[in-house]
């Protein structure tokens, strides 16, 4: 009873310490009884206005901004000459936005503890931020695969790796085949050969060669196109190597650059990225040289309504040297890094969100580095490249 008694003291001690720290977390809970100043941001906004207007005006001649780049630098402009006086909130009217670049936040766009800077979804309304590219255009190629010009749309040499649709990835070409019902066990080959205990060490042992099975044999007019994902050896995590060749006496794949470990015979892997291996609803094919998108949609889709999205940024939202900013309700879609990254920020926010389809084998939901006093709060993260919060 003794030790109980204590730790529950203890506890009551640090009360304080963590309400002051919620405190700092949530700036705009700080400053409610203060007067502000509220700019719009909307799909039917001109960044020719003046940003004051929830909704463009009778005549069309005021209303919200269009982009998210225009309020702040609205911010800015408050700020010359000094801190803000009151705090301000720019509210994001229901739409999807595509960003241009990332949306880049620094010390010259802070708030302070009693003037913070707050952007939010406008309540009740979705709002979505995508570091994507929407694609169109899809026309009947072979039985339900769909085909586009990208070329066309922006993205003309553009080698992306990553396809969204209806806010999901969607797997590229590859043998075996994604397993929906067993998303993790299911859809695997394994390299062939006698098992080897994983800590044995095997003298002139390579770390990019795959022995793949005779049953697992296929045929890629241009297996250069294609990776190997596998979790090499002691399985602890994967590696995404292209492939350099591939022998089909030998039955050996050569892979461009070295995995961290050698694989070797059991090791579980799939192949992706060939036109062959389209063979499965949400599969996906890019020919970047002749500006070629192959695409199965899942589901029964009419091809002229069929929007995906490639990833065009690395980073949707980075703030580096902000402090007092708040991005409350947004959804952050479709980068192939980070989406969200924080660097030496302070009493900075990111709530009540939704992060998903992000990253590649490096990218995470939302990175915080250096700086004191931030928060990733409340919100939904899944379907990322590599960790949620990193």
């Amino acid at each position: 009873m003794t030790t109980m008694t204590t730790m529950s003291a203890t506890a009551s001690n640090r009360l304080p310490s963590i309400a002051l720290a919620l405190a700092l977390l949530l700036p705009s809970a700080t400053a409610g009884a203060q007067e502000s100043v509220s700019f719009y941001v909307s799909p039917t906004g001109n960044d020719a206005w003046s940003g004051r207007l929830a909704e463009p005006n009778a005549a069309a001649t005021d209303g919200p901004f269009a982009t998210l780049h225009r309020a702040r630098d609205e911010i800015r402009t408050l700020k010359t000459g000094g801190e803000l006086k009151t705090p301000a909130t720019i509210y994001v009217r229901e739409g999807i936005y595509s960003l241009p670049d990332t949306l880049k936040l620094g010390a010259q766009d802070s708030g302070t503890a009693s003037a913070p800077v707050t952007y939010r979804a406008f309540e009740g309304e979705k709002v979505v931020l995508t570091g994507g590219r929407p694609i169109r255009g899809f026309t009947p190629y072979r039985g339900k695969i769909l085909k586009t010009d990208v070329n066309a749309q922006g993205l003309k040499g553009v080698n992306f790796r990553q396809l969204f649709y209806d806010g999901r990835r969607q797997p590229l070409a590859r043998y075996p085949n994604f397993d929906p019902a067993n998303p993790y066990g299911g859809g695997w080959a394994y390299a062939d050969g006698k098992p080897v205990p994983m800590y044995q060490e095997i003298p002139g042992e390579d770390k990019h060669s795959l022995q793949y099975k005779e049953s697992d044999a296929r045929t890629w007019a241009r297996p250069e196109e294609g990776e190997v994902f596998v979790f090499p050896r002691y399985n602890w995590w994967n590696n995404i190597s292209p492939i350099k060749s591939v022998d089909p006496e030998t039955r050996k794949i050569t892979l461009t650059r070295d995995c961290s470990y050698p694989i070797r015979p059991t090791d579980r892997y799939y192949v992706q990225g060939p036109f062959e291996e389209l063979d499965a609803p949400g599969e996906w094919y890019l020919d970047a040289s002749a500006g070629l998108l192959c695409f199965w949609p899942p589901g029964d889709s009419d091809p002229a309504a069929v929007t995906a999205y490639a990833p065009a940024l690395r980073t949707i939202l980075a703030l580096t040297g902000a402090s007092h900013v708040a991005f409350r309700g947004f959804t952050f879609e479709c980068c192939s890094g980070t989406a969200v990254v924080l660097k030496d920020t302070s009493n900075c926010l990111i709530a009540a969100g939704t992060i998903r389809g992000v990253g590649d084998y490096g990218g995470s939901g939302v990175s915080v580095s250096g700086g004191t006093n931030n928060g990733v709060v409340g919100n939904d993260v899944y379907d990322v490249g590599r960790d949620a919060v990193s």
